[in-house]
């Protein structure tokens, strides 16, 4: 008997929470006058005032990069902010009773954002936060996964020793989680753990279908002159060996896959 099996965000491969983890932080600094969700035409300078206002930031202490693609059914072009408050970071550990703790943590805290301007409505959205090594900003990635029209925006980041990619649709002004895997684990034992990921069509639905691979780290040592926060993984090797594929279920708006 097959039973259905959702998989959503989380910091273990194939399982999941349902937490919404976009916010909106007022920012007491800003003037009265200011309304951070009054539609304007794109401008990027814009854009960022307006996210960090969202977001509760200061452009002194943040790096950002700026995206446009369609990201939606409307056919209109979208825009996509990623913000990383690597200073607030560094500031917070240098301000720590124990700096060395949050150091090995590697700077985990809620330091990376992802925010969306929407091409039709002229608004932006609430930050969606991921909580995550604050040294590193997220890799954005366009991805092609749930409609042909449209991008499906996923973001690398990591969490400690590990690494992660969560996958987003962008949903009646929201960004919304569809799928997390687990990149890299256990950096720095005798254990580690690794995989990549493979999009591929599914013949009976428009949205394709994405199959997770254990994959190799080639030379990697338990000691070695990488830091496990920091270990380099653009060179992973997919093994043949299939962990799970995932089709995504309509009636939950998320992938999951069939459990035997």
């Amino acid at each position: 008997m097959k039973k259905l099996f959702f998989v959503v965000l989380t910091s273990v491969l194939l399982a999941g929470c349902s937490e919404d983890n976009s916010v909106e932080v007022k920012n007491e600094n800003q003037k009265e006058s200011f309304n951070p969700n009054a539609p304007f035409e794109f401008n990027e300078q814009m854009f960022l005032k307006v996210a960090l206002s969202k977001i509760g930031a200061v452009e002194s202490e943040v790096s950002w990069e700026v995206g446009r693609a369609h990201l939606n059914e409307d056919g209109i072009q979208d825009a996509y902010l990623s913000v990383n408050l690597s200073k607030r970071a560094q500031k917070d550990v240098e301000n720590a009773k124990n700096p060395s703790f949050l150091v090995d943590l590697g700077y985990l805290g809620n330091y990376n954002y992802l925010v969306i301007w929407d091409g039709e409505t002229k608004q932006v959205s609430n930050p969606y936060l991921i909580s995550s090594n604050g040294l590193e900003a997220l890799k954005v990635k366009e991805q092609n996964l749930l409609d042909p029209g449209y991008k499906t925006l996923s973001a690398v980041y990591r969490v400690k020793n590990s690494a992660f990619e969560v996958f987003f649709r962008y949903l009646n002004g929201s960004i919304v989680p569809v799928f997390s895997y687990k990149i890299i684990d256990g950096i720095g034992t005798d254990y580690p753990e690794a995989f990549v990921h493979e999009i591929v069509d599914n013949p009976q639905q428009l949205q394709q279908d994405i199959i997770i691979y254990e994959a190799e780290i080639p030379g990697y040592k338990a000691i070695s002159e990488h830091d496990p926060n920091y270990y380099p993984m653009n060179n992973l090797i997919a093994k043949p060996t299939v962990v799970a594929r995932f089709f995504f279920e309509k009636s939950m708006g998320k992938y999951a896959t069939n459990v035997e």
